[in-house]
């Protein structure tokens, strides 16, 4: 059972919240290897005739388009590969993404073009591009496109493209539509698997360095802890993030973040008599602005945590149903925590049975066994390397 203040706040739900029905699809197809095969049979030969038509009518382009259709957390780790590409292109380049997503990328690649697509361009929860959609991502005259989003999203999106070159990776059905294609790697990291399709093109030197952000460290600033995620079962108790403010408070500066509406005014005022400062941020500037006054960002598996790393802010993850080997951020000022049981998930793989708590948890039992003595044991000594204690900061 969610105890007493996980109750009490508002109804928050991440915009990134997956919906079910998608990995309920995912989830039949893994299952039953059959279902995989008729489709691959069934839309091979549609999509191969579609590009071979194309190629007789294609139009000379110059651009280089990257898609990039993610959440959060993925779009930061796509950021090592979109590097990749931009070294072999003197071009204009355009990064065809969310709203959101455009708000990252510009902090880091702040000289590149970008295309929005947003909700509306799309119909059947998401899955497929209207053809205005298509007719104005067409409208950019792709030489190559570097599809980096891996999903039936991105296939009807770039499948009728005038593209000479159609780079990416994706599910085995969709293999017709690209001149280089990569399956979806299964093991970890997910950067990795980003990288993967810039390899189908360019040989990757260094690989392991070009993973890791630069850290950019403050250990005057505060402890950021942000207590929600993409979805219910990746989040650890808000009532224990509190509890962890609590006892971090009586020696470090402490505030919460938290997304808009997502905590009631009754949730709140049970931290302000802690002392402890809770803040909404607005927008993903906000989010980003704030992160980077920060000494140590402390939050689930979640895409402001990615977006701290890639800031240069060390990070503290708290994992549940999903493998920290796929996603956490590379180098020596990163760590976790999470509470192996019976049904977590298992090696080379990215998620429990559940599909991470989407299809059928009945228990978030990962997290609910997850004590608060647990977390900060295994956090203060990575606290002590990076911050300084506020009685520090007043001398």
């Amino acid at each position: 059972m969610r105890s007493l203040l996980t109750n009490i706040t508002a109804n928050h739900i991440s915009e990134s919240e997956p919906k079910i029905s998608r990995y309920r699809f995912t989830f039949l197809l893994n299952r039953i290897p059959i279902l995989q095969k008729l489709l691959n049979i069934a839309v091979y030969p549609l999509f191969f005739l579609v590009r071979l038509l194309r190629k007789f009518r294609r139009e000379e382009g110059k651009s280089i388009v990257i898609v990039s259709l993610h959440r959060l957390g993925d779009t930061v780790f796509t950021i090592p590969a979109i590097k990749e590409i931009i070294k072999h292109y003197d071009r204009d380049i355009y990064i065809v993404c969310s709203k959101q997503s455009e708000l990252i990328y510009s902090y880091v690649f702040p000289e590149l073009n970008y295309r929005i697509l947003c909700k509306n361009d799309f119909i059947l929860d998401g899955r497929l591009s209207k053809g205005k959609t298509r007719k104005l991502f067409n409208n950019l005259k792709p030489k190559t496109i570097f599809d980096l989003t891996r999903s039936v999203q991105s296939a009807f999106l770039i499948f009728n493209s005038p593209a000479r070159e159609l780079i990416g990776a994706n599910d085995e059905h969709f293999r017709a539509i690209y001149t280089n294609f990569t399956t979806i790697r299964k093991t970890p990291h997910l950067v990795d698997a980003y990288l993967d399709v810039v390899n189908t093109k360019f040989k990757i030197e260094n690989d392991k360095g070009i993973k890791e952000f630069k850290t950019n460290f403050n250990k005057d600033g505060k402890i950021l802890i942000h207590p929600f995620g993409g979805w219910a079962a990746k989040e650890w108790e808000l009532d224990k993030f509190i509890l962890l403010a609590e006892k971090l408070h009586l020696e470090y500066s402490v505030e919460i973040i938290v997304p808009p509406n997502s905590i009631n005014s009754q949730a709140k005022l049970g931290v302000d008599i802690q002392e402890i400062p809770i803040s909404e941020t607005n927008s993903i500037t906000d989010l980003i602005d704030k992160i980077k006054e920060c000494s140590l960002f402390i939050g689930n598996d979640t895409g402001p945590l990615y977006i701290a790393s890639m800031v240069g802010k060390p990070t503290f993850t708290i994992y549940g149903p999903t493998n920290p080997d796929y996603s956490i951020p590379f180098g020596d000022n990163h760590k976790f925590i999470s509470k192996i049981i019976g049904c977590s998930p298992e090696k080379n793989k990215q998620y429990c049975f559940t599909h991470a708590g989407r299809v059928g948890c009945p228990a978030f039992k990962c997290m609910e066994l997850l004590d608060v003595d647990e977390v900060y044991n295994k956090l203060l000594p990575f606290i002590q390397k990076h911050c300084n204690k506020k009685f520090m900061n007043l001398a």
